[in-house]
């Protein structure tokens, strides 16, 4: 039986590695070896007679500076003095950073710093807010904040509200998910509620730019146009992310031909992204006719709709 916990999501879903499982002590040793080559560097550099030059004229700006202050000289001498300092310091540095820029050393050094640093995964959440969400937002509500309780801080989380007419951002960017930014949201929900007609599209439009590397879509509608359900797709190809679907919030719908209409939708849409739907017990639903019989009401079994038990 496949389960799916939201690490995994994230990491086989949408692609993520497991870089966070990089021991810390490499990264540290790399940093040193980027600090060690760009010292290197400089010492080839302090070498050439170019850099010889620059740095003598900066020693030369600064004693004329300071002796024209001693002095009390004219305050236009003691100016341009002091801007013949800046400017010779300033030349200095620049021959420094290009010698740093384009020196092969360095650049190996943190080309292997960048490769060995763990990424942080970059998950997003879409809210329906619509009125159709009205039987079962206080469930999908307390999902999603069990769900992101369970998050490491070194994962990267925002949620988008599809409103009416249009998306609101918890965050303008993703955050750490760090105690007080699970407090933030959850104050932030509580402002929510489930009302008029929710623009999808746009909500998982808006979600591409936080560039997540997965989205979670929770909604138990479909939507009417196919054309732009397949735009969507597109985009979310385009920008290497992912859309995980949950068809819990329809597992206790009673019109069985809206139910599996919507259960379709949502597993087409998890499979065209290279995402997962999953169940509310947080299994796979591996097609949508293995989709369970319709209950009396949602069905509530594991403690969230994205972790398995």
């Amino acid at each position: 039986m496949i389960r799916v916990l939201l690490i995994l999501v994230l990491c086989l879903g949408s692609g993520v590695a497991f870089a966070q499982t990089r021991p810390a002590g490499k990264v540290a040793d790399l940093k040193l070896a980027v600090e060690a080559a760009k010292k290197a560097c400089l010492a080839r550099l302090a070498e050439s007679p170019e850099y010889v030059a620059a740095k003598q004229a900066v020693v030369d700006a600064e004693a004329k500076q300071v002796a024209l202050q001693n002095a009390g000289g004219e305050p236009q001498d003691r100016l341009e003095a002091a801007m013949a300092t800046n400017k010779a310091r300033v030349a200095l540095k620049g021959m420094e950073d290009k010698a740093i820029k384009s020196d092969d050393g360095v650049i190996a050094a943190e080309k292997a710093l960048v490769a060995a640093t763990p990424v942080a995964p970059r998950v997003v959440y879409v809210v329906d807010a619509g009125g159709a969400m009205m039987s079962v937002f206080s469930d999908m509500r307390s999902q999603l904040a069990k769900n992101v309780s369970n998050l490491t801080e070194d994962t990267l989380f925002g949620v988008v509200v599809c409103g009416d007419p249009t998306a609101q951002f918890f965050n303008q960017n993703l955050l750490p998910a760090k105690i007080e930014n699970k407090k933030k949201l959850d104050t932030f929900m509580d402002k929510v509620a489930a009302k008029g007609e929710a623009n999808r599209i746009v909500g998982a439009r808006a979600a591409l730019l936080l560039k997540p590397d997965a989205v979670w879509l929770l909604t138990n509608a479909t939507w009417g146009d196919a054309l732009k359900a397949k735009e969507l797709v597109s985009m979310y190809k385009a920008a290497h992310a992912k859309i995980n679907t949950t068809v819990a919030l329809q597992e206790g719908a009673t019109e069985e031909a809206e139910r599996k209409k919507q259960v379709e939708f949502l597993w087409n849409l998890a499979r065209d992204t290279g995402g997962v739907c999953v169940l509310a017990n947080g299994e796979v639903l591996k097609s949508p006719e293995e989709m369970p019989k319709p209950a009396t009401k949602p069905v509530k079994t594991g403690d969230s709709i994205f972790d398995a038990k």
